[in-house]
């Protein structure tokens, strides 16, 4: 079978990194565990069809698929009828009874890579043609068995569900999740086609870059919102943040980064003419006290100088 073009590549590295930078949609990367079939009864110029992407030839499944086998598969599954209409949508015999539901399935791509070439060449061997016509002859081991050369799909695919509450596309996603290693999509089902797997590694590799990606985007929005900081607000706050993690491990250490980051503050802070940010400064320096006090040889001299602190600064 043909190869994937490289446009492909590009297109699908593209729509994977929109899916690991939005918070909104959920992910599964599933296996085909054998082959699938999707499309069999499509026009083709064959004598078989499968589903292919009009711009890059290669497989994918329709999201109004998915959304079927997942809303089919949670009312068989017993999730309640007001759950299921807040997913899939309600239906009704007047146009004003009908709502769309608030998850929104995406088209699952073929992942490059996962297999040799998306489609493989399959043989669905019909052993009693002429009983399977119309049942006037029965079925014996006399007849003669048709071999018919099909074409199906392999390898994984991302299956993306999107929703403006994430807990609920993780829900949609769970569900479909399940239908499509317990029911299987396309045809042939009963013959043991279209039944998914979890691709644990696709999976993860997923998983690890949207927790880099949150990351980088804590990270950034931690940068920007210290360039905007008054120089004063700024140093409060790196002592601030020193204290809490030395609060949490309940071992103050007389000599260690917190005494030092204090007696840094305090020195500068007088040197501040803000009465707004020179009492701010003393009061976060007094409570740091109150869990890793002074020294008894410097204790009157740094308590002169908070005393000072809340002084207005002499011009």
């Amino acid at each position: 079978m043909l190869p994937v073009p490289s446009v492909y590549q590009a297109a699908y590295a593209r729509w994977r990194n929109t899916v690991i930078e939005t918070e909104t949609i959920a992910f599964w990367a599933g296996r085909i565990d054998g082959r699938m079939f999707l499309g069999l009864g499509g026009a083709s110029v064959l004598e078989t069809a499968i589903t292919l992407g009009k711009t890059y030839g290669v497989p994918f499944i329709p999201g109004s698929a998915q959304k079927g086998l997942a809303s089919a598969y949670a009312k068989a599954a017993g999730i309640d009828k007001q759950h299921r209409d807040i997913l899939f949508g309600k239906v009704g015999n007047l146009p004003e009874q009908f709502e769309s539901g608030a998850v929104l399935f995406h088209d699952a791509w073929w992942i490059p890579g996962s297999s040799d070439t998306p489609l493989a060449q399959e043989i669905v061997t019909v052993h009693h043609p002429e009983y399977y016509k119309g049942g006037e002859k029965d079925a014996t081991d006399f007849d003669s068995p048709e071999p018919n050369v099909q074409i199906a799909a392999r390898g994984s695919f991302l299956f993306t569900v999107e929703c403006g509450e994430p807990k609920w596309a993780e829900f949609a996603r769970d569900i479909l999740s399940e239908a499509l290693k317990h029911w299987g999509i396309g045809g042939k089902t009963a013959a043991g086609y279209g039944y998914f797997v979890p691709d644990t590694r696709r999976h993860s590799e997923l998983e690890g870059e949207r927790h880099e990606w949150r990351q980088r985007r804590e990270r950034a929005a931690e940068e920007a919102r210290r360039a905007a900081m008054a120089p004063e607000e700024l140093a409060i706050q790196e002592l601030r943040q020193l204290f809490e993690k030395e609060k949490k491990s309940g071992n103050p250490n007389p000599s260690g980064p917190l005494s030092d980051k204090r007696t840094e503050l305090l020195r500068t802070a007088l040197t501040w003419e803000s009465p707004h940010w020179r009492g701010q400064a003393a009061d976060l320096i007094e409570e740091t006290a109150k869990f890793l006090p002074w020294s008894k040889k410097s204790r009157d001299q740094r308590r002169a100088e908070i005393a000072q602190l809340r002084k207005p600064p002499v011009t």
